[in-house]
């Protein structure tokens, strides 16, 4: 029987990204500087992989997935999958993560039990909410 699955975000989720912020709309500058985030919220990251199974989906597309790995490994959180957007993907957080869900999560994992899904976007927590999934908004920590 397979663990039951939680859902994480990384940016403004689990990694501090207030401080480059600033450097928006331009994401590829934005995502490039990711392996510089402090660690956030880390009362909510996975302690072991024993009780249930970390999925990370992100929208920060494939092509930063080495800066993304590197800043996870750096700061020792722990998962199983990292889903992220496809390079030429232009639709919306909402959409995406909709599909990680429906088409990656499900193909991966045979009728997988999410326990619950973090992140700090509204329109995000209410894709995941609309598939029936239990939601927690999660801000920055101050």
């Amino acid at each position: 029987m397979n663990k039951p699955v939680v859902i994480y975000d990384l940016d403004s989720c689990v990694s501090d990204d207030r401080w480059r912020l600033h450097l928006l709309p331009d994401y590829d500058t934005y995502h490039f500087f990711c392996p510089n985030d402090l660690p956030a919220n880390k009362e909510i990251w996975p302690k072991n992989l024993d009780e249930f199974t970390p999925i990370i989906m992100t929208a920060r597309p494939e092509k930063f997935r080495s800066h993304t790995e590197a800043w996870l490994r750096q700061n020792g959180f722990l998962y199983v999958e990292l889903y992220m957007r496809e390079n030429d993907d232009m639709r919306t957080s909402p959409e995406i993560k909709h599909d990680m869900v429906v088409k990656k999560l499900a193909k991966d994992y045979m009728n997988p039990k999410i326990e619950i899904a973090y992140d700090d976007r509204d329109d995000v927590l209410q894709a995941y909410s609309k598939l029936g999934i239990k939601t927690r908004k999660v801000n920055i920590n101050e």
